[in-house]
């Protein structure tokens, strides 16, 4: 069980993330984003397995490295612990999209 300092480091881990993505405007700074805060989304997530901000960010960065179908699994999790995530239903759906499951695209 997360301890409330695991919580926090957990949300001042996805913050930076989100913060910085917010910031990366091309493809090319997009995927320096993934590569340099991907391992700092991994660590909330082991610190804070239900932070669902913290798996949709973590799809977010395998989306942008390539990886959909890591992606998909991640915005899946997320979408079990917060059914109402909107941007991960939208984010699941493009990765599906991109993958060519158009069904699945409509589904979300």
């Amino acid at each position: 069980m997360a301890t409330e300092a695991d919580k926090k480091r957990a949300q001042q881990l996805v913050d930076e993330a989100l913060q910085q993505h917010h910031k990366a405007k091309s493809k090319h700074e997009k995927r320096q984003w993934a590569e340099t805060h991907l391992p700092l989304l991994e660590q909330a997530i082991s610190l804070v397995p239900d932070n669902y901000k913290a798996w949709a960010g973590r799809g977010t960065a395998k989306s942008q490295l390539g990886d959909l179908e890591g992606a998909i699994e991640d915005f899946t999790k997320a979408l079990e612990i917060n059914p109402k995530n909107d941007s991960a239903w939208s984010s699941r759906g493009a990765a599906k999209n991109a993958l060519g499951d158009y069904q699945g695209t409509i589904a979300d």
